[in-house]
């Protein structure tokens, strides 16, 4: 499932953040705007000036080079010559009427340029009256620079400027008509500028009003797909995946709309795929454990809100599944399961709710009518004990149930799951194929062994376990030729503990390899000890019980040949015992562990032989070497024809094996009596001595004693004829 933070950082940007990237983008869209604005005015106003300054200079450049300008300055220049010679005290030095004869002279040729010039006719008019006035200006002022006379001089002098003032006069008139002409190319200069600065100022107003709402409209559009895109990844995070955004707008904001819904359907379709992974079993299609929990949860507050009837739960385990998948591979057995998952569910009612939780384990949760679960439980084991076609074959499946009940609505799924679980394996202890209904001491006792398990771990490997020893003797010298190693516990608490306390805790739990290799450990160094040390190398046999977990290990065979190189011992001097019950559980692994410490010369015995499933077929080609008759067919073997008929058939059949026997179970002379002469190689019983630590058996067996008075274990053992051990089976 992606957290709220993974789609949205998958979106691109925080939805928290779209109202500041909006600010952002509307403040750097609209000075973008402005100085885009101010780049077309100044361009706009720099191209107007220049051309406004083009046409001025253009008229500036005409007006000086028109005739009738240098005209007016000639006659500027000789009206100040004037004006500076008049000025002067008399006499006049000649030298000051030079430079007004020469701006006289080129007032004269200036005027007379302007003969044949178009369009200034009145200029040239007022400018030739301006000479004539000028030239009777001149005359004057010569005569008065000539005279002597004061009075004449003065006289002159009036009369000169009365004609330099006319000349002024026409010389104004000239340059007003001039002055017009060029005011008005000015002017025109000057309008088309004033027009140029309107239009930019027009423009840059339009360019930025225009901008601004294209950038607020843009903005806008933006915003507003940003806040869909940011409450889109929202509600995703939120397990909304329904949610699409509009198909509006520009076409990159549409096609990151398209994007963004393609992204929340693909997630749709992925989680509604995930979500039916996770609550069904992909095999069968019934629902899961995770669904079961869903369910038989439900069921529970139901009936804790409604106080009705109670809520039961079915859990049903193939018994022997494994053999099929054995014999006829996993896609039979899977083939299988597909049916038996029909059988169930044709037998339950809609309102029920059938799961598979994995392997050959299937549960039904029933509620109203739970009172009716065994009965339901029975018609769908019969169910499933109908012949089946397998891959063209027909088998023939069986099944046990445990059933737990929640009576108060106060149970949690976990609880009836684990009830109905340890009444399913208490129907399995039965023989499988049944039902067993949870009570109590069943969790009472699974209680005990987890205990019990976890006591036992931390035991195994020190002084708490322990080996007792119980001798084996030969039926005919009545001699001990060995002794068989029994593992017992010595609890801190529950003081001394025997196998049947523990041992099958220890399969359980796998603990029974490291406890079998400490019993094994300890077996061969007493045994060799003994042998090298007290009994002056005089043969002796142990014979050590062996679980089929551990000859299914690859490396047992070697481990059981280090131990003997550890101490010393030779192979044949060891006997290794199997039960006849883990034939039951009988594999490549077991046949290639017992050739490999047969090929080491350790002798193989078969242990409790007639209780189990054991033919003659699997004792030929397990290669044993030993049988030992269990028991519960020899103690008081000598009271009963039916027992001393099957006890001599298992002996005849080891002899046509070529197989030695072992009587386990002598409580009496008569069963010694009765053993011996039914042909059996060896017994041991407690008419011989109970298993006993190795102290004391050292002590009673190895140094000084043999086998206890037949009256009573505690009377004075005496060592038997001959005084030596019995000849080695």
């Amino acid at each position: 499932m992606w957290s709220r933070a993974d789609v949205e950082f998958a979106a691109g940007v925080p939805s928290r953040r779209w109202h500041r990237l909006s600010t952002y983008v509307w403040g750097i869209g609209v000075a973008a705007w402005l100085s885009v604005a101010v780049v077309v005015v100044a361009m706009l106003w720099a191209s107007n000036v220049t051309n406004a300054t083009e046409e001025r200079a253009r008229v500036e450049e005409e007006t000086e080079a028109h005739p009738m300008t240098e005209a007016a300055v000639s006659v500027y220049r000789v009206a100040v010559a004037f004006g500076g010679a008049l000025a002067w005290p008399a006499p006049v030095p000649p030298a000051v009427l030079e430079p007004f004869d020469r701006e006289v002279a080129l007032a004269e040729a200036a005027v007379a340029a302007l003969d044949g010039v178009d369009g200034i006719e009145a200029e040239a008019t007022s400018m030739n009256t301006a000479i004539t006035d000028w030239d009777q200006a001149r005359s004057a002022m010569a005569s008065a620079l000539d005279a002597t006379n004061g009075d004449t001089r003065s006289a002159l002098a009036a009369e000169s400027r009365a004609a330099l003032a006319s000349a002024a006069s026409s010389l104004e008139i000239a340059a007003e008509i001039s002055h017009s002409e060029t005011v008005e190319d000015y002017d025109r200069a000057d309008t088309i500028r004033s027009q140029a600065e309107r239009f930019a100022v027009v423009v840059a107003v339009v360019t930025l009003v225009g901008g601004a709402a294209a950038v607020r409209k843009f903005g806008s559009d933006l915003t507003r797909m940003l806040t869909a895109l940011g409450t889109g990844t929202r509600q995703i995070a939120d397990g909304d995946r329904s949610s699409l955004l509009p198909l509006t707008g520009p076409a990159e904001i549409v096609e990151v709309a398209s994007s963004f819904n393609a992204m929340a359907a693909t997630l749709r379709e992925r989680e509604e795929a995930l979500t039916y992974r996770a609550y069904h079993d992909p095999l069968t299609g019934l629902g899961n454990r995770a669904d079961l929990k869903v369910r038989l949860g439900a069921a529970v507050a139901r009936l804790r809100r409604n106080q009705g009837d109670s809520v039961a739960l079915i859990l049903l385990d193939l018994d022997r599944f494994k053999d099929l998948n054995d014999a006829l591979g996993h896609s039979a057995g899977d083939e299988a399961l597909e049916a038996i998952a029909e059988r169930i569910t044709s037998c339950v009612r809609e309102t029920d709710t059938v799961c598979r939780l994995g392997g050959d384990e299937f549960t039904i949760v029933v509620e109203d009518s739970a009172a009716s679960s065994v009965e339901l439980a029975e018609r769908i084991l019969k169910t499933i004990n109908e012949p089946l076609e397998v891959q063209a074959q027909m088998v023939q499946l069986a099944a046990s149930a445990g059933i737990s009940f929640a009576v108060s609505g106060a149970e949690t799924p976990g609880a009836l799951l684990r009830d109905a679980d340890l009444a399913m394996y208490a129907a399995k202890a039965r023989g499988g194929n049944l039902i067993e209904v949870f009570d109590s001491a069943l969790l009472d006792q699974a209680t005990r062994r987890l205990h019990v398990a976890s006591e036992l771990r931390e035991a195994i490997g020190t002084a708490q376990i322990e080996v007792h020893y119980q001798p084996i003797v030969g039926v005919d010298s009545g001699g001990m030729i060995g002794a068989e190693a029994l593992v017992r516990w010595r609890h801190p608490k529950l003081g001394l503990l025997a196998p049947a306390d523990f041992i099958d805790i220890a399969e359980d739990s796998g603990l029974i390899v490291p406890l079998g290799a400490q019993v094994l450990d300890a077996a061969v160094r007493d045994s060799e000890f003994w042998r090298s040390e007290l009994l002056n190398g005089e043969q002796f046999k142990v014979s050590v019980n062996v679980s089929a977990r551990q000859l299914m290990l690859p490396s047992f065979a070697a481990d059981v040949e280090a131990a003997l190189e550890r101490h010393g011992a030779a192979p044949h001097s060891l006997w290794v015992e199997i039960t006849e019950t883990a034939l039951l559980k009988r594999s490549p692994e077991i046949d290639d562990g017992l050739k490999r410490l047969r090929g080491l010369g350790i002798r193989i015995a078969l242990d409790d032989f007639g209780t189990g499933y054991s033919s003659l077929h699997l004792i030929n080609t397990l290669n044993v070497d030993i049988i030992k008759v269990d028991r519960s067919f020899v103690t008081g073997i000598s009271d009963g024809e039916d027992r001393r008929a099957l006890v001599a058939a298992v002996i005849e059949m080891a002899v046509a094996f070529g197989l030695d026997t072992v009587a386990e179970g002598i409580e009496s002379e008569a069963d010694i009596a009765t053993i011996r002469e039914l042909g059996a190689t060896a017994a041991q019983g407690y008419w011989y001595g109970r298993p006993v630590p190795a102290t004391e058996f050292k002590e009673r067996w190895i140094i000084g004693f043999s086998n206890p008075s037949p009256r009573h274990e505690e009377a004075e053992w005496v060592r038997p004829a001959g005084g030596a051990p019995a000849p080695i089976v």
